[in-house]
């Protein structure tokens, strides 16, 4: 007979190593699979008014912010050009992302043309091809495996045709620089002689004078001004501030201007160029690049095409990014651009140059200074010269528009060493200028006022008024331009 207590011995070791086996099977990560057909037991009921068992929580998740780079970005622009923003089309950018943070797997979701549609779910999707002009808000989503999002947009600008504001009377005056009380009283004067646009200069070193701090104040009241009385603003970009272009009046020979050298990188220019039309935007709405590039009293130590392309090409881009409406001009160019017999023989051809240089992508009009005797040449040798500057860009394809950004004679004694002219003689080309040439879209005479009391400075004396704010007959020769015909 067998023991009853060796058999219930056994019996418990039996049960105790089956209960281990279970347990061990419960911890595996394998699910364990019930045969088709077993009838599953269900779960004993609770007793009357039993309180249910307490769940453990499960640890919390703590959010971790998604952060998101989209490149090409402003600050890649600011450092290596907005060539990377910007473009005519087919316009090619190159998407990536830099994406940090976020919880478990990240999921991208790209909308490469603001049309609501994802185009890409690749966190870099490389080349994307803009065809069509306008205004292109690029997005990326990020969503973490909680369900935590991030969105971020990046502007691009396809660069369409441009449209200039209407109106073709122009004078110049450097109204920054100019006696600030008699400011209000020379556009008054500009209104009443319905002068449409204005040329003044936004310089540079004025309104940068140390790098990344900006002064605005006397250039936004004289913009306000201007607008305040429906005159078009013509903005004009040079005068280069020391910390720049390395130079001081110190280190500079006699006689010449430190401002005239141009910056040692042209990505300066171009961060000043965004800042300043970004800040007047829709308010300015045409600019020049630079002032007479050609002439080495602009461009230190002498006139470099190549050097001016490059910084026109930057100014323009990073223009088209900041104001894509905004209509931009290159050259300024102190003659026609191509020979005047005036301009010294390393400032001529400056026109065609540019097309050598490839820089007919980086400007929407074309400006020149074709001053001409209006006695001794008069307006049929104004009338070749800018014929001269036409038939150059019709050479290489071009037809957009001609300004004439600077024209206009001094009174002063024996001015350029050429024989005098009077008031009379100076009114009398005002009216030949406005309405005899043909071609120029724009005109501006070179100056509103005088800029000084020195009968025999020749500088001084380009004024439709006199210094005093008195008017020579060319004022009124102007003023009548506005007059309709009987």
């Amino acid at each position: 007979m067998v023991d009853l207590r060796i058999k219930c011995l056994t019996t418990d070791i039996f049960l105790g190593l089956c209960l281990l086996s279970a347990c061990a099977q419960s911890t595996s990560s394998a699910p364990a699979l019930i045969p088709p057909g077993t009838q599953i037991e269900p779960p004993m009921s609770l007793p009357v008014n039993a309180a249910p068992p307490t769940a453990m929580p499960s640890p919390a998740v703590t959010p971790v912010p998604i952060l998101i780079e989209v490149h090409p970005n402003l600050r890649d622009a600011q450092e290596d050009g907005f060539q990377l923003l910007a473009g005519h089309p087919p316009f090619i950018v190159n998407l990536s992302s830099e994406v940090s943070g976020g919880n478990g797997q990240l999921n991208y979701f790209w909308d490469t043309n603001g049309d609501g549609v994802v185009d890409s779910t690749s966190p870099n999707p490389g080349q994307i091809i803009f065809h069509d002009s306008g205004e292109y808000i690029v997005t990326l989503k990020v969503i973490d495996e909680t369900g935590q999002a991030e969105i971020k947009p990046q502007r691009l600008v396809v660069i369409g045709p441009a449209r200039t504001a209407p109106g073709t009377r122009g004078v110049g005056q450097d109204l920054a620089r100019g006696p600030t009380e008699q400011v209000d009283g020379m556009v008054l004067s500009m209104a009443a002689a319905g002068v449409q646009w204005a040329r003044i200069d936004f310089r540079w070193k004025m309104l940068e004078p140390t790098r990344g701090q900006f002064r605005w104040d006397r250039h936004d009241a004289l913009v306000e001004k201007l607008r305040s009385n429906h005159i078009e603003i013509y903005g004009s970009l040079a005068s280069v501030p020391t910390w720049a272009n390395g130079k001081s009046a110190d280190t500079v020979p006699k006689g010449v201007w430190s401002d005239a050298y141009p910056p040692v990188r042209a990505g300066d220019f171009a961060r000043f160029t965004y800042a300043v039309v970004d800040h007047y935007k829709d308010k300015v709405r045409a600019w020049v690049i630079f002032n007479e590039p050609n002439l080495t009293k602009f461009w230190q130590p002498e006139p470099d095409i190549r050097d001016y392309a490059k910084l026109l090409c930057e100014g323009y881009y990073a223009a088209k990014y900041a104001d894509p409406r905004v209509v931009i001009a290159g050259g300024a160019i102190a003659g026609n651009g191509v020979s005047m017999g005036w301009e010294p023989p390393e400032s001529r051809h400056f026109l065609e140059k540019l097309y050598y240089e490839d820089a007919r992508n980086c400007y929407d009009v074309v400006d020149i200074h074709p001053y001409v005797h209006p006695v001794r040449q008069g307006i049929n040798a104004l009338q070749r010269s800018v014929d001269e500057a036409r038939a150059v860009m019709l050479k290489y394809g071009d037809s957009r528009p001609i300004w004439l950004g600077e024209i206009g004679w001094s009174t002063a004694l024996n001015a350029f060493d050429v024989p005098s002219i009077t008031e009379e003689q100076q009114a009398q080309w005002v009216t030949a200028v406005f309405t005899t040439l043909k071609g120029p879209d724009k005109i501006f005479w070179y100056n509103f006022k005088n800029t000084g009391t020195d009968p025999q400075d020749e500088e001084q004396n380009f004024g439709l008024l006199h210094y005093d704010m008195t008017s020579k007959p060319a004022y009124k020769a102007f003023s009548d331009l506005s007059v309709p015909l009987p």
